[in-house]
């Protein structure tokens, strides 16, 4: 265990948790797995059927890869799709639309640009917004989105109280544009294969 953990093949969670397979360990077990496996025709239509569908959201192609894999298997099939917390901003503006209505762009180190309109409940000035930017420029430039949050609620929030009235709101539209694009995606398929298994109607071994 000491020396998986030294490869870094299992991790702790926090601090007080066992080990658990990491990133890495997972990437070993998939590369190394045995691969003599032949996919039937039906089966390899269904992934060509997969693959040529260009026109899905993220959310929809993974729940389209967990129903596909959960038919190939016979089993549960559950993806947890990486969160986007790596992700280094290189830029946030906040774009002033009217004095109750906000514009809050957000732009990462691989060119991904996000951006969501926010409905306030309090005016606010072009002056405002400067000062808003000024502050943004200074504090987000390369910080990945996780550490963004802790600067949010730290110091952004401890100079905006100085300088923006309302500045509350601010902190709250910042806020959520973040966790929308960091929230970890999960997709199901096959939930009645558990059903199939077995060891379903044995009490003892459950």
């Amino acid at each position: 265990m000491s020396k998986l953990e030294k490869e870094g093949l299992i991790k702790k969670t926090h601090i007080s948790s066992g080990r658990v397979p990491s990133e890495k360990g997972y990437r070993y077990y998939v590369d190394y797995i045995k691969k003599d496996y032949e996919l039937t025709s039906s089966e390899s239509e269904k992934l060509k059927e997969l693959m040529s569908d260009k026109y899905v959201s993220e959310d929809n192609y993974l729940e389209k890869n967990a129903i596909v894999l959960s038919d190939l298997t016979d089993c549960t099939a559950v993806i947890l799709a990486p969160t986007k917390a790596d992700r280094r901003i290189n830029k946030v503006e906040v774009i002033l639309l009217s004095s109750r209505s906000i514009l809050v762009i957000l732009v990462t180190n691989i060119g991904e640009v996000f951006q969501q309109n926010y409905k306030l409940d309090a005016d606010f000035t072009a002056e405002d917004i400067a000062e808003v930017n000024k502050l943004l420029q200074t504090y987000f430039y390369d910080v990945d989105m996780a550490t963004a949050h802790v600067i949010i609620h730290g110091e952004l929030e401890k100079y905006l109280k100085t300088k923006v009235n309302n500045y509350d709101m601010i902190v709250v539209a910042l806020n959520r544009l973040l966790q929308n694009k960091i929230k970890k995606t999960v997709a199901l398929g096959g939930k009645y294969n558990l059903l199939k298994q077995p060891d379903i109607d044995n009490v003892e071994k459950n």
